[in-house]
């Protein structure tokens, strides 16, 4: 099983997880053709689309991604994007329960940000294990004590890096207090980790760093230093094998 990263931030987010026989696609941020892209145009292996809420760097091409195959977001999600749930191809997610999308099985769970019910995931498949997905959000306010294989999580910035954007005007004050409020810090970040059962994590893998209010070097260092595993900063093109 490999994951690849078509986009991670503020200007779209995806990411394709596959084999040779099966993909499940998470957020539809980015132009449809890149996922076509990764999957070397073999986009009937798809088993669906995994959305963790409404705002456009996340699902802006959402009507393109359900032309081809179910998403899966939930009631709250499609609403905010203009869509009724279980028509066509969108799927409601329920949350804190098990559904199968092909071989994956998922559990979503509710995160803190200024959409409505915007989620998280938890997927295993037998191929690569259980991951945690974790992005927009202010903090995580459950610990997972479970084994967790691999770990895609936000760090988007911290407070100070946040200051120092509005002070040299690089971003508006209202800006910057979204940003503390409704992203996980770097701080979060490492406390949420710390919760979790990583007596298995193989990988760490940052994503949705601020271009404006984070620093990648310095974020992969300091969760390397604290959790003592694997870190990768998602950009681009990036592709993971999760063994």
């Amino acid at each position: 099983m490999t994951i690849t990263t078509l986009g991670s931030g503020s200007s779209g987010n995806g990411y394709v997880l596959q084999n040779e026989t099966e993909a499940l696609i998470i957020e539809c941020g980015v132009n449809y053709k890149h996922a076509v892209g990764a999957l070397k145009g073999n986009v009937s292996k798809v088993n669906g689309c995994l959305v963790t809420h409404s705002h456009g760097d996340h699902a802006g091409f959402i009507k393109q991604y359900a032309k081809a195959f179910n998403v899966y977001a939930t009631k709250g999600t499609l609403e905010e994007c203009g869509i009724q749930a279980n028509t066509f191809h969108y799927c409601t997610t329920p949350l804190f329960k098990e559904f199968k999308v092909g071989n994956f099985v998922v559990k979503a769970f509710d995160t803190e940000h200024d959409t409505q019910e915007p989620c998280g995931f938890i997927i295993y498949h037998e191929e690569m294990g259980t991951m945690l997905f974790i992005t927009d959000t202010h903090h995580i306010r459950y610990k997972f004590n479970f084994p967790i294989n691999h770990v895609f999580i936000e760090c988007n910035h911290t407070d100070g890096l946040v200051d120092k954007s509005v002070e040299n005007g690089v971003i508006p004050y209202k800006v910057g207090v979204r940003a503390k409020a409704m992203h996980m810090s770097l701080e979060r970040c490492i406390n949420c980790l710390n919760a979790c059962d990583l007596s298995k994590t193989k990988n760490i893998v940052l994503i949705h760093i601020s271009d404006n209010n984070g620093n990648s070097n310095m974020f992969k260092n300091k969760v390397e230093m604290a959790t003592g595993k694997p870190v990768y900063v998602a950009t681009k093109g990036l592709v993971l094998d999760l063994l």
